[in-house]
């Protein structure tokens, strides 16, 4: 599709997507994810047309037949709950692996082997936003140590070829936010990325512009679509 028109541009429609809705802009693609199920899906070249919102929750639209069929599928409505409608991170610049593993006391090996057994319970089988839940999540989110955290982060990376069942990304991300204190991993997002040709989803744990499940550099190539 070719770049829309500088009028075209000066009336862009701003357009709220369905409530389980995000988007993202991958080159000329859009990629949308449903919370719903967790599943993407992809339509090339209408990135031209559209730009999506910072928090991946809305469109500004320069092409009233792209809005009819969006509006059509059900992708954008006339009013949604916009409440939350926080940036979504910047891609991390570094990462806590980086740094040699550390020694890991008693009480950290205890910790490791409940968010572990946790994960039984209440992350296999379960619907996509029911598994990526934070557990005891405190209502505010006071300030952590940062070293504390990527400490944390460094311990469970480094004894990963020892758990059973350590499974994909969403799994390693579910097993160290469980793995952190409830001041620690409110101080952190699980971040959920896009790349397309060929498409690719992936999701991370970050603190700041610090990646705590993967090494930063493979991660230049995704654009961020949700994070919770």
């Amino acid at each position: 599709m070719p770049a829309p028109p500088a009028s075209a541009v000066a009336a862009m429609m701003d357009r709220p997507l369905a409530p389980a809705l995000r988007a993202a802009s991958c080159g000329r693609d859009l990629v949308f994810l449903n919370l719903a199920d967790g599943a993407y899906d992809l339509m090339a070249g209408a990135a031209d047309l559209a730009q999506v919102s910072p928090s991946g929750r809305r469109l500004e639209l320069a092409d009233t037949d792209l809005e009819a069929e969006l509006r059509s599928e059900g992708r954008i409505v006339d009013r949604a709950d916009l409440s939350d409608d926080r940036p979504l991170p910047d891609l991390p610049r570094r990462s806590a692996l980086t740094e040699p593993p550390p020694a890991w006391s008693g009480s950290e090996w205890s910790r490791l082997v409940a968010a572990w057994a946790d994960l039984g319970f209440t992350y296999r089988g379960r619907p996509f936003l029911a598994s990526i839940q934070r557990p005891g999540r405190t209502v505010e989110a006071p300030t952590a140590s940062p070293g504390a955290i990527l400490r944390r982060a460094r311990g469970v990376h480094q004894h990963l070829p020892w758990i059973p069942m350590q499974g994909d990304c969403m799994f390693r991300c579910a097993l160290l936010l469980r793995a952190l204190t409830p001041t620690e991993r409110a101080n952190v997002r699980w971040v959920f990325g896009v790349k397309t040709w060929p498409f690719y989803a992936h999701c991370w744990l970050q603190y700041d512009d610090v990646a705590l499940t993967d090494h930063h550099e493979p991660l230049a190539g995704f654009s961020p679509i949700y994070a919770v």
